[in-house]
C-alpha cells in the first residue's frame, strides 16, 4: 500500500497531466476557478512530498487541472481579438525575433507586448511589410493594417502592413548588438552565400539566407542546423564542458552555463531555443550532481514547462511538435537502436550521427507527411553528408570572426578553412536538391498518423525489452 517511487516519476505524471489538460482544452471548454487550481497544485505538492505509487493518478489529475486552467486563461485572453478581426487597426509592440524575408522580399515580423484598439493583447502578432525601414529584434514599432486571423499558435496577422514608426531603444538588445557586431566581422572573412550559412550554424541567423538555399535546406531536412536549435547548442555545450573538465568540474559547469545563457541571449528567446536551453540546462545540472534524467521524465517535464509558458503551442505549433519528436528520436529510440545492433560498443561520430538522424526523422516523419504531404527520400543522406562537419565548421567560423576583428586585412586568408567547408556544404545541398527524385509526395491523414505512431511505440517497446537498455546511463551531453 505504501510502496514509494522516485519523485521524478511524480513530476512526470504531473507533466503528462499538464500536456493532456492543455490538449483537452483545445476541444472542450471547461471553466476552472482559482480554488480548483490551488487544490490541484497542493495535490501535486503532496504527491512529490510523499512519493507513494498510489498517488501517481493524483499527480496526473493535478497537472491536468493546471494545464486546462492555463490554456483556458490564454484562450480567454485571445478572445479580445475577436471584435477587431477584419478591421483597420494600429498595433504597437516589440519585435521578438530576427526579421526574415520571403521570396517577395517582404519583411516578416513577430510582435510581442502587443497593444491595439486601446488595449493590451496577449500572444504574438505576425506582420508582413514591404517597408524599407531596417527593423531589428528588440525594436519598438507601430504598424497599421487590416487585422486577420492568425495561424498555428499565432492569434492574429496583418499582411502588407504600413510601418508608422520604428524606435530603436537605447541601449537596446545588447546581446543582439554584440551578435551583429561579430557577424559583421565574420562577413569580412567569408563571402556570401557561404557566410550566410555559417552564421546560421554559429549564431542561429537564418534571416540572411538566400531564399533558394533556404528552400533547399527545408526540402532536405537541414533547417534544424541553421536556426538556433538544440543541435547547435548541444555542440557548444559539449565542447565547453569537455574543454574545462580537466581543470575543474565546477568551472566546467560555470563556463558551460554561461555559454548556454549567452547563446540564448544572442539568438533570442524563440520557442525552439527556449526548449533547447531547458533540456541542456537540466542535463548539465544532473551531470554535475552525478545523476541522469530518464527521457520519459525529461521530455514531458520540458513539454509541460513550455506549455505553461505558452499553452497555445499545443494547438497547431508545428515547431513544438517537431522539436519534441526529434528529441524523442535522439534520446529514446537512437540509444535502443545502438544497443540492439552494437550493444555497448562506442558508436563513433559517424554512426552516432547516422543513427540519431535516422531516429529523429522516423519519429517526426508522420507529422511532416500530415502537414506537408511531401518528404525527401534523400533527407537522411543529406544529413549524413553535412552533419559530421558542423562542429569543425562552427570552430573555423568563430576563428574567422576573430580574424575579422583583429587582422581584417588578412581575414579572407584566415577564413579559407571555414569557406572551404561551407562551400562543400552548399555544393552538396545544391547537388542533392537537384536530383529528380529528391522530392516525394504522399497522401497522409490522421488515421495514418495514429497508425504510424502505434508502430513506432511497438518498435520502441520491442527494442527496450530485447536490450534491457538502462536510460539512466545515457545523457544528452555525452
Amino acid at each position: 500500500m505504501k510502496t514509494t517511487t522516485h519523485a521524478s516519476w511524480q513530476i512526470a505524471a504531473m507533466s503528462w497531466g499538464v500536456i493532456c489538460g492543455a490538449a483537452l482544452s483545445c476541444f472542450v471548454n471547461v471553466e476552472i476557478n482559482l480554488l480548483i487550481v490551488v487544490i490541484g497544485i497542493l495535490g501535486c505538492i503532496v504527491c512529490v512530498a510523499f512519493r507513494f505509487v498510489l498517488l501517481l493518478p493524483l499527480a496526473f489529475a493535478g497537472g491536468l487541472l493546471l494545464g486546462m486552467a492555463v490554456n483556458n486563461f490564454q484562450s480567454n485572453q485571445i478572445e479580445k481579438y475577436q471584435p477587431i478581426y477584419g478591421k483597420q487597426v494600429l498595433v504597437t509592440g516589440i519585435v521578438s525575433e530576427d526579421v526574415s524575408k520571403n521570396e517577395k522580399d517582404e519583411q516578416q515580423i513577430k510582435l510581442t507586448q502587443v497593444s491595439a484598439a486601446g488595449q493590451n493583447l496577449s500572444g504574438v502578432i505576425w506582420l508582413s511589410t514591404r517597408d524599407g525601414n531596417l527593423i531589428k529584434r528588440g525594436d519598438f514599432i507601430a504598424a497599421q493594417g487590416k487585422l486577420d486571423h492568425g495561424f498555428g499558435n499565432i492569434p492574429a496577422s496583418i499582411f502588407k502592413a504600413k510601418i508608422i514608426k520604428v524606435e530603436q531603444p537605447v541601449p537596446g538588445d545588447l546581446a543582439r548588438i554584440a551578435r551583429d557586431w561579430f557577424a559583421d566581422a565574420v562577413r569580412i572573412a567569408i563571402p556570401s552565400p557561404q557566410v550566410d550559412l555559417g552564421l546560421g550554424y554559429l549564431l542561429g541567423q537564418q534571416n540572411e539566407l538566400p531564399h533558394d538555399l533556404n528552400e533547399k535546406l527545408k526540402l532536405l531536412g537541414l533547417t534544424h542546423v541553421v536556426v538556433a536549435s538544440g543541435y547547435n547548442l548541444t555542440i557548444l555545450v559539449r565542447f565547453a564542458r569537455k574543454s574545462f573538465l580537466n581543470i575543474s568540474k565546477r568551472l566546467s559547469v560555470l563556463v558551460t552555463s554561461a555559454m548556454i545563457i549567452g547563446f540564448v541571449l544572442m539568438t533570442g528567446f524563440s520557442p525552439s531555443m527556449s526548449r533547447a536551453a531547458i533540456v541542456t540546462g537540466l542535463c548539465l545540472a544532473a551531470w554535475y550532481y552525478g545523476r541522469n534524467i530518464h527521457p520519459l521524465v525529461l521530455l514531458p517535464f520540458v513539454a509541460a514547462t513550455t506549455l505553461l509558458l505558452n499553452p497555445g503551442s499545443i494547438n497547431g505549433d508545428l515547431g513544438w511538435y517537431l522539436s519534441f519528436g526529434s528529441f524523442a528520436g535522439v534520446i529514446i529510440l537512437a540509444p535502443l537502436v545502438n544497443s540492439f545492433f552494437w550493444r555497448n560498443k562506442d558508436p563513433g561520430i559517424l554512426r552516432e550521427i547516422f543513427v540519431g538522424t535516422l531516429c529523429a526523422q522516423i519519429v517526426t516523419l508522420p507529422i511532416i507527411l500530415l502537414y506537408f504531404g511531401q518528404y525527401s527520400p534523400l533527407a537522411l543522406f543529406a544529413n549524413v553528408m553535412i552533419l559530421p562537419l558542423i562542429p569543425p565548421a562552427m570552430l573555423f567560423i568563430f576563428l574567422a570572426g576573430i580574424s575579422g576583428i583583429l587582422v581584417p586585412n588578412f581575414a579572407e586568408i584566415l577564413g579559407l578553412p571555414a569557406f572551404w567547408i561551407l562551400k562543400y556544404m552548399t555544393s552538396i545541398v545544391d547537388w542533392i536538391a537537384s536530383i529528380p527524385f529528391a522530392k516525394g509526395e504522399v497522401h497522409f491523414n490522421v488515421l495514418s498518423l495514429i497508425f504510424s505512431y502505434t508502430v513506432i511505440v511497438i518498435l520502441t517497446l520491442f527494442l527496450w525489452r530485447a536490450t534491457k537498455f538502462n536510460f539512466y546511463k545515457s545523457s544528452v551531453l555525452e
